[in-house]
């Protein structure tokens, strides 16, 4: 595991993620503040909603469509507009933190691709080939699966 799971050791990507995180927590914080009155309106909530709040709700959106095909309750809740800004925040995210939205993250995959293309062209060409290496990831910097 310590071959396919390098990262989980290496400095320089720890400082990338801790970066990304830092910069992506306030935005999107922004992001889900622009939802938060209409929320509240809709719950009638006589106090101020969090923006995490809008994230949890979100989640049950997602979880209710997903796992039961319902999006009578908490899906309800989001309009058109905010589903897809919703989505959007997610697309950034999964861009920056697993995708080549952060240099590093390139930078742990191009090797990884070589060696897959050189394997495949060798397997093409008559050489045999063996297997290829690869990475995953399994889990976000705070350990939650992704």
């Amino acid at each position: 595991d310590p071959l396919l799971r390098f990262y989980d050791t290496c400095p320089a990507y720890e400082r990338e993620a801790e970066h990304t995180h830092e910069w992506m927590a306030e935005w999107v914080e922004s992001v889900r503040a622009q939802l938060v009155p209409s929320l509240q309106a809709q719950l009638g909530l006589v106090r101020d909603m969090a923006p995490a709040e809008v994230d949890a709700l979100w989640q049950l959106c997602l979880l209710e469509a997903g796992l039961a095909g319902d999006v009578s309750r908490a899906c309800r809740l989001f309009d058109g507009r905010a589903a897809m800004l919703m989505e959007w925040v997610e697309d950034v995210r999964l861009f920056e933190v697993h995708g080549p939205g952060s240099e590093i993250n390139y930078q742990i995959a191009s090797p990884l691709a070589a060696d897959l293309r050189d394997t495949m062209l060798a397997a093409a060409g008559g050489g045999g080939g063996g297997g290829w290496l690869g990475g995953h990831g399994d889990s976000d910097d705070d350990g939650k699966a992704a």
